[in-house]
């Protein structure tokens, strides 16, 4: 039987970083429902532009790109799926996809909140579907390299990669002024508490199966 997503090790300071991220995206919401820019979003707009020219702005902005995310989670389930790691397929698909249901779906209309650039309003864009579609893809991605059989340094060198790709996303999307920082921040607060809490739901499901099958196998043919 295949290994759990999480270690054993792991599951208790996981649920701990879920719970938290749970609670920043809800303190967040609560802060900006129905509202426009804080001074921290005013802060960031400054900044970016300041410092970040436009020569990179479609660059960057094209790191966000839904197609990136669908392709990456499409590849892994498939190969998963040709390995029979039926954990890892359902992941793939659920994780980022429950994430932007909820994003899109239920969070987007429900806080209503403002984006005003150059006279004009938008609304609905809290929490960043963008930044929700590379944050839940690199979580799942994160996780998936626990699976493989590779060194610590390699690991972490993809873990550091994937950290970097969610970071300058997020920038990008801001510098390109498609959303307040505050929106991606919300994003990503909502993948962690929705990717984890899928893990944790898909390795309690094949926890009990696995229990069935040992239990199976000890009594023996009747």
């Amino acid at each position: 039987m295949p290994t759990p997503l999480i270690r054993a090790a792991w599951r208790a300071p996981l649920m701990v970083v879920a719970a938290a991220a749970a609670a920043g995206f809800a303190a967040l919401a609560v802060a900006v429902a129905g509202g426009a820019s804080t001074s921290f979003d005013t802060w960031m707009f400054r900044e970016l532009d300041a410092h970040v020219g436009n020569g990179a702005t479609g660059p960057l902005l094209a790191l966000s790109w839904p197609g990136i995310s669908i392709a990456l989670m499409a590849l892994v389930a498939v190969v998963a799926a040709r390995r029979r790691r039926w954990d890892v397929a359902l992941l793939a698909v659920l994780a980022p996809g429950l994430t932007m249901l909820l994003t899109e779906v239920v969070f987007k209309p429900l806080l209503d909140r403002q984006f005003v650039i150059d006279g004009s309003t938008f609304s609905g864009v809290f929490p960043s579907g963008h930044e929700a579609a590379v944050a839940s893809c690199s979580l799942v991605l994160a996780i998936v390299a626990y699976q493989l059989p590779i060194g610590r340094r390699l690991r972490n060198g993809v873990l550091a990669v994937l950290g970097v790709w969610t970071v300058v996303a997020a920038l990008g999307l801001v510098r390109n002024f498609w959303h307040y920082a505050t929106d991606t921040i919300g994003a990503i607060f909502l993948s962690g508490a929705v990717v984890l809490a899928v893990v944790f739901a898909i390795d309690s499901t094949s926890g009990a199966v696995r229990s069935q099958h040992r239990e199976a196998a000890s009594a023996g043919p009747r």
